[in-house]
């Protein structure tokens, strides 16, 4: 990162009931981190407020799988916004596998909740606004009145004939055709981290066919597809993650996801998330 770059403001807007800054460490709290080693300074704006003066560049981290109106309303009145366009992605925008009831695919299918991450960041902030009471998400529910599912408990079906009819009744959830990464007996998954032009790619192994936390066998870090720099124009992706894989020689996305958590301690993330940060000044 150049001389130029220092004494630069960047303000990260968050939701006003969201406490990452105090309870977790996603990964937009990194990259703040080396920000303001190199001289960079960071502002936290919580909520709609007053514009403040001095800011370079805003980075919207708001945890939902919509982005709300007023908060959309409010970062659209900075001249430099990471991800002005992403503020909606719901599996019904982003994915371009989709089947209905009467579908003529014939493959495997998967549901998932429409919102972003089984559902839970907008239960997370209904109970923080007392739109909601807990309940226990986990009880079994008929799958017309599902509203959460943990990702590694999506369902797969052989096909949509054995979709239940529930899935179909409820607008809570989506049905995917199900598009595997196979290599030998072990299936595959990518993700790319992005920062502007710079991404970086690892690519997951696994013995179950949904991907996560304690499934991956081994990681490696591998080429980023030259049809990512397309896909991520596509969506507006400027800053996040984009999980996809390869199948028979096509890229699938499977979710965009514009405020990655933290990254696992391993020996490269150090360096790769150096690189994320300085790959910022390319927006100034």
């Amino acid at each position: 990162m150049n001389d130029s770059f220092h004494g630069k403001t960047i303000a990260i807007l968050i939701h006003e009931h969201d406490e990452y800054s105090e309870t977790s460490r996603p990964l937009i709290s990194h990259l703040a981190d080396v920000w303001e080693e190199m001289g960079v300074n960071i502002t936290i704006l919580r909520g709609v407020g007053e514009i403040p003066s001095g800011v370079d560049l805003l980075i919207p981290h708001v945890d939902l799988t919509v982005i709300p109106t007023e908060l959309v309303e409010y970062m659209n009145q900075f001249p430099k916004v990471l991800n002005r366009r992403l503020t909606d992605i719901s599996k019904r925008l982003v994915s371009r596998n989709l089947v209905s009831a009467d579908s003529s695919y014939d493959g495997q299918v998967i549901v998932k909740t429409d919102m972003n991450y089984g559902g839970f960041p907008e239960l997370d902030y209904d109970l923080a606004q007392g739109k909601t009471s807990v309940h226990a998400w986990d009880v079994q529910r008929p799958w017309r009145k599902v509203e959460n599912l943990l990702p590694e408990n999506y369902a797969i079906f052989e096909r949509v004939a054995r979709v239940p009819s529930g899935v179909w009744r409820n607008k809570k959830l989506i049905v995917e055709k199900f598009i595997p990464e196979r290599e030998g007996e072990l299936y595959c998954m990518h993700i790319c981290m992005v920062m502007g032009s710079f991404c970086t790619t690892k690519r997951l192994y696994s013995s179950a066919p949904i991907i996560k936390g304690s499934s991956i066998i081994r990681s490696e870090i591998v080429e980023t597809p030259e049809a990512i720099n397309d896909i991520k124009s596509t969506f507006g992706l400027d800053y996040g993650k984009l999980d996809f894989v390869i199948n028979k020689g096509h890229i699938e996305v499977i979710d965009v996801n514009k405020t990655p958590g933290s990254p696992p301690q391993t020996v490269d993330r150090s360096e790769r998330i150096r690189q994320m940060a300085q790959s910022v000044d390319q927006f100034f």
